[in-house]
């Protein structure tokens, strides 16, 4: 019993606890473990959201490239790349054309302005504002319609279309339905005649009522061969013969695409541009915008005030355009972004020189667009980006973002060339 009492009296003696330095050494050892743990998933963290934030902006923006692209291809489509010269060449039959609206006279396919866009907060690296690009052609429908009848209406024409062919039908037009999708007023009505002699026209109105027929209205009046109105014999010296016979018609529209902040656009501004949910910077953001240029109102002013401008690709920041034209002396010239206007100058431009360089806008064979889009974060406090934008062809690969005390974005760019067919008619 005594070696019994002695053996467990000496294991008890054996064992003993930790320490109080040997906890505290244990402690702060599994604080730094735990620290640099965190410090590490707090890294990948950051990095991973950096980078969905960029691949986000990308892919939201890639529809609205998309749309930009479809809009560029079908520049002049159903329409003239060109009014002064189509006039000039007496493809146009115009004897209201002094009372047109500005824009209609000086139509093009295709009409890029150098540093359109005065509303970016920042310039450009490359010491520029970005471009705007205006676009004019059949965007809404593709269809012609078939004309039944023009008939005189106030200080303009009815146009009456036939209702039992393909164009109505796919275009879902009925007794009441409503026209206005495509024969929107304030787009423009063109008409081929018999001789296959354009005109143009401003649409007021447009109905298909129950149990009558569908009808187009202009502001203007149409040139008509022999018109009576009231016993008046009102005779152009060209345009529709008869009762229409053969005519056909079909809706223009006029876009305009560019870089612009919207914070004061009434739809905008309750919205995306609201207080809630604001990121640093997000008060002076700027998107890519389209807004649709309508002839029966006034001069549609700046985009951030025209109701119809709507936001195609959010946080972005650049837009450049550049062209291949054909040249009068052979071959084809790049025209670089920023001096695009060049090549799309109208033919009655003072400036314009037959012969000397591009054409106009009828000779560009190809757009070139380069579209960049930040980040909606900042994630950098000092600009690492050391490349020259001369040198580089302008591209950004850090965006300045204003009101975040010093704070760059990443910016991703995106590109594309867009074909367009041979408006002015020039051989290779």
């Amino acid at each position: 019993m005594r070696f019994e009492r002695h053996s467990v009296m000496t294991s008890k003696r054996d064992v003993r606890g930790f320490t109080l330095v040997e906890l505290l050494v244990a402690i702060i050892a599994g604080l730094l473990v735990a620290a640099a743990a965190i410090s590490f998933s707090k890294q990948s963290t950051r990095f991973f959201s950096q980078e969905a934030r960029i691949a986000a902006a990308q892919m939201s923006v890639l529809s609205g490239f998309q749309r930009l692209q479809g809009d560029i291809s079908r520049a002049s489509y159903m329409s003239t790349p060109n009014m002064k010269r189509d006039l000039d060449n007496d493809r146009v039959c115009a004897p209201n054309y002094a009372n047109w609206p500005a824009a209609l006279r000086t139509l093009t396919g295709l009409q890029v302005t150098a540093g359109g866009s005065n509303t970016v907060p920042a310039k450009m690296p490359d010491d520029k504002y970005p471009d705007t690009i205006r676009i004019a052609g059949s965007l809404s429908s593709s269809e012609v319609f078939p004309v039944r009848t023009i008939e005189a209406q106030g200080a303009g024409h009815d146009v009456y279309l036939q209702i039992n062919n393909g164009a109505m039908t796919r275009s879902g037009f009925t007794e009441g339905a409503d026209l206005t999708p495509v024969f929107k007023p304030g787009r423009i009505l063109r008409i081929v005649d018999q001789q296959r002699k354009q005109e143009y026209e401003v649409i007021t109105a447009a109905s298909f009522p129950t149990g009558g027929q569908p009808v187009i209205r202009t502001g203007g009046p149409l040139p008509l061969k022999g018109d009576l109105t009231i016993g008046v014999e009102r005779s152009a010296p060209c345009g529709i013969e008869g009762f229409a016979v053969g005519v056909q018609a079909n809706v223009i529209d006029l876009v305009e695409y560019g870089i612009a902040n919207l914070a004061d656009h009434a739809l905008y501004s309750s919205t995306i541009y609201s207080d809630a949910g604001y990121a640093l910077g997000d008060e002076s953001r700027t998107e890519l915008v389209r807004r649709e240029l309508l002839l029966n109102e006034d001069d549609p002013g700046p985009m951030e005030d025209d109701d119809s401008t709507e936001i195609i690709a959010e946080y972005a920041v650049d837009l450049r355009v550049g062209l291949w034209a054909t040249n009068p002396g052979g071959g084809l010239v790049f025209v670089p972004p920023s001096t695009a206007a060049i090549a799309t100058r109208m033919a009655v431009d003072a400036n314009y020189i037959p012969g000397v360089g591009p054409s106009g806008p009828e000779s560009v064979r190809s757009v070139e667009l380069r579209l960049a889009v930040r980040s909606r974060e900042i994630d950098r406090r000092a600009n690492t980006d050391q490349t020259d934008p001369v040198l580089d062809g302008g591209f950004m690969f850090r965006y300045a973002i204003p009101n975040s005390s010093g704070g760059f974005s990443r910016v991703r760019t995106l590109l594309a060339d867009v074909t367009l067919p041979n408006q002015g008619g020039e051989s290779w």
